[in-house]
């Protein structure tokens, strides 16, 4: 059953290229779970083979991952948590499950983590609306963790050429090891350029969070003498509710 409905979507995508891609990772990202490996793994033997071009076969998976996963972020904004019991009862609930505790687990890096993982891709950007994640932020994610998982698809059927099912085999039995470490790679450079790019920011005239000026401490021996006072006055409380 299962391979009969692989080899159907290989025809498309034998017959219609860019189209027949785009629209089956769309399916895939939108919560319909259309096996992405087969589909990205076949697109990188007809690069090998000379139909389109390695940017084309990865672009077109990219694409359209992205407009998948914005249906479903969008569904997650309008239906919240219903939608997702809705969902549940009608469809796979422990995956949809798994990828909202795999979202409450580790935030927004979970939109891009969770492209290289089986199951939660499918359904990772529902949660993410749900949570009303902001939407460039989301779209910054979900681009992260789809173009080296795409990428690194279409490269194994590449250089697998005529054995590309081989390759595909050797991924399962990899359990997407190499590429989940690739994905954690890009996510870890991506934070050491956000903390670099804060270390960096000039210090040349600090300022308060609120964005005034640190009032100047002037030594005692420079303070002009003060008349004394029948009584001190009471100190004024803090504005910002300390205890």
């Amino acid at each position: 059953m299962l391979a009969d409905l692989v080899n159907t979507l290989l025809g498309w995508v034998a017959h219609y290229g860019f189209a027949a891609i785009f629209v089956l990772m769309a399916l895939e990202s939108a919560c319909v779970p259309v096996p992405s490996e087969p589909v990205m793994v076949y697109g990188g033997y007809l690069v090998y083979a000379g139909h389109m071009t390695f940017l084309e076969a990865a672009l077109a998976g990219t694409l359209g991952n992205l407009a998948g996963s914005l249906v479903a972020y969008l569904l997650g904004i309008r239906g919240g948590r219903a939608l997702e019991r809705m969902l549940a009862r009608r469809s796979a609930r422990e995956h949809l499950e798994a990828a909202d505790r795999f979202f409450l687990r580790h935030g927004e890096a979970a939109v891009c983590i969770g492209r290289m993982l089986p199951v939660i891709r499918t359904f990772i950007s529902l949660p993410a609306g749900v949570a009303r994640m902001d939407w460039r932020r989301f779209v910054g994610f979900t681009l992260l963790g789809c173009i080296p998982w795409n990428a690194g698809l279409v490269w194994a059927g590449l250089a697998a050429g005529p054995h590309w099912q081989r390759a595909l085999d050797l991924l399962h039995e990899a359990n997407y090891i190499v590429l989940g470490a690739a994905g954690l790679a890009v996510v870890g450079a991506y934070v050491w350029w956000r903390v670099r790019g804060r270390a960096a920011a000039p210090r040349g005239t600090a300022r308060d969070e609120r964005g005034a000026e640190p009032e100047q401490v002037v030594p005692a021996e420079e303070q002009p003498a003060r008349r004394p006072a029948k009584a001190d006055a009471p100190a004024p409380e803090d504005s910002g509710g300390a205890a």
